[in-house]
């Protein structure tokens, strides 16, 4: 009976996880929205900006740029991170999309990277 219970709380969580993940948008369709509030050229002090007028729980820094998990390549000088979403997705998953943005040595931004991630037991 144990055996029975643990595989179908096994495949439910699959389940939930993969149903969540196809029902997001994807991180190129949320980096184009975020793109068209901060455009490339866009001053570190106005992404600052769009993250207070938006609520997010921002985050930043004069002397990092962020780490591309693409390709492995530092972005900017600078950064600014923050967290788009944060949603108890099941009582087991958590789905959290976040958002960096690099800046160069002026605080003009070079790129953006969204990323989203379900975190589960």
């Amino acid at each position: 009976m144990r055996r029975k219970f643990t595989l179908l709380f096994f495949i439910f969580l699959v389940f939930a996880i993969l149903g969540i993940s196809i029902t997001l948008p994807s991180e190129a369709k949320i980096r184009d929205k975020i793109l068209k509030k901060t455009p490339i050229g866009t001053k570190f002090e106005n992404v600052l900006d769009f993250c207070k007028r938006r609520n997010l729980k921002c985050k930043s820094s004069k002397n990092a740029g962020y780490l591309d998990r693409n390709n492995k390549k530092v972005v900017g000088v600078q950064s600014i991170w923050g967290i788009l979403e944060e949603k108890k997705t099941t009582p087991l998953t958590i789905r959290v999309v976040e958002v960096y943005w690099g800046f160069d040595i002026n605080g003009i931004l070079l790129d953006i990277m969204v990323v989203k991630t379900v975190d589960a037991p």
